[in-house]
């Protein structure tokens, strides 16, 4: 590590935090940020000079465990520690995202973080910082400091919505929601687009944008990467997982996946990142499922990456929830989905196959108990792969959802956790 003071500004580089990506008790951080420590805050900076995040010991600030992130995509999440002791088993996690675009009704506050005095008055600090570091800068700063806060110096939070603007424009478009898996490595994901729109046409979606399903070409796929790989620069280091997008892109085919994911693990350096291990997500279809045979995921199971997860939206074991919400599939067809999962998971080695519930107060009470009779049905506690429950939107009240999560978790063999929404 080297520290350097700056008139009243301290600067840390080559401090890196853990690369497991392990859930603690205990706040940690991750990957190989610069630390700058000003007036009472902490702020995590990417390699680039991007802030990343933001925490405080600063009178206003409600808890000094508590972390204000930007996502590559300019979005800020609120890591709350609101239900601290149980949101673990709710949702893999000891920390509760909160979004601006996306309530987690079960852990809201009375009011939303992202719209309070304090997240406010932590953005104005960073305001303030982006300005004083260009001074120390320009003023006798270490060479090594300097430049780095000339960096900073140039994306206040006009410049880091340009990155935004930027990502999407290199991806032909933004991912409305990534796998729930990806909270696994917090949401710290590379997104590259193999595909567009989705095959299942589900009419209670709300990520379903309507242009049907298509394929990316090859040379599309290949001008993503050399574009995320300028994009991403030196901080490449601090990534070791790439989702494919859009929303099936198992649809997409042995061919494609194939191609994208081989392209991206060389030239985005996964194998070379500071993290442990490496990972490859994506979203499959409960038909795509059932369309893939074996040479599929032998062909996935043979990439590079370490850990491959694919999350398929089941919804339903229950006939008339199904056509309820407008999912084009059968309850025969969901469970025939749910074993291949099982067999999926068993039979090969870097597979990690989860699948998707609904709940909400709408539905008609025998879906609850189809979907615990479902997840409580294999013969053996499954080794691999989990089960989400996803509340629908403004359909699902905090306590119905609890009570009903609560039955599915105790009955189910395998792990089951809470659907919180993220997007990129």
């Amino acid at each position: 590590m080297e520290k350097f003071v700056v008139d009243d500004m301290e600067v840390l580089f080559d401090h890196g935090g853990r690369s497991d990506w392990g859930k603690y008790t205990f706040p940690v951080f991750y990957g190989l940020p610069v630390i700058v420590r000003w007036r009472r805050h902490e702020f995590h900076f990417n390699l680039l000079g991007q802030v990343r995040r933001i925490m405080s010991r600063a009178r206003y600030w409600p808890n000094a465990q508590e972390t204000l992130k930007r996502t590559i995509a300019n979005d800020w999440i609120f890591m709350s520690t609101f239900g601290y002791e149980s949101s673990f088993s709710l949702m893999k996690s000891h920390y509760v995202p909160m979004t601006s675009y996306h309530d987690p009704a079960l852990f809201l506050k009375e009011e939303r973080p992202l719209d309070s005095p304090y997240v406010a008055q932590a953005l104005e600090t960073f305001d303030e910082l982006v300005a004083h570091a260009g001074e120390l800068a320009r003023n006798g700063a270490p060479p090594r400091a300097a430049a780095f806060l000339e960096k900073v110096s140039g994306f206040g939070r006009s410049a880091l919505d340009a990155q935004r603007r930027r990502l999407h424009a290199i991806n032909g478009g933004h991912l409305t929601v990534l796998p729930p898996d990806t909270i696994d490595v917090e949401y710290e994901i590379i997104p590259l687009q193999i595909s567009d729109g989705c095959t299942g046409g589900c009419a209670f979606c709300k990520f379903n944008d309507g242009i049907g399903f298509r394929v990316r070409s090859p040379e599309n796929i290949k001008t993503q990467v050399s574009e995320l790989k300028s994009f991403f620069g030196e901080d490449l280091i601090n990534y070791n997982a790439v989702v494919l997008g859009q929303n099936d892109a198992l649809a997409a085919g042995a061919h494609a996946i194939d191609f994208a994911a081989r392209l991206a693990y060389e030239e985005l350096r996964v194998a070379d990142s500071y993290h442990d291990g490496s990972f490859l997500y994506m979203f499959g279809g409960a038909h795509t499922l059932l369309d893939a045979d074996d040479e599929l995921f032998e062909a996935m199971d043979n990439l590079p990456f370490g850990n491959i997860f694919i999350n398929v939206g089941l919804e339903s074991p229950h006939e008339d929830t199904l056509q309820l919400l407008g999912k084009p599939q059968s309850a025969a067809d969901v469970r025939r989905a749910f074993e291949k999962i099982r067999h999926a998971n068993r039979d090969f080695n870097k597979l990690n196959i989860s699948c998707n519930f609904v709940v909400g107060d709408d539905l008609p009470r025998a879906h609850v108990d189809a979907v615990r009779d479902l997840l409580s049905s294999a013969d053996t506690r499954m080794t691999k792969g989990c089960a989400y429950i996803s509340p629908l939107e403004n359909a699902a009240s905090p306590r119905l959802t609890r009570n009903d999560f609560t039955s599915i978790k105790l009955a189910a063999k395998m792990p089951v956790f809470l659907y919180l929404v993220q997007r990129l």
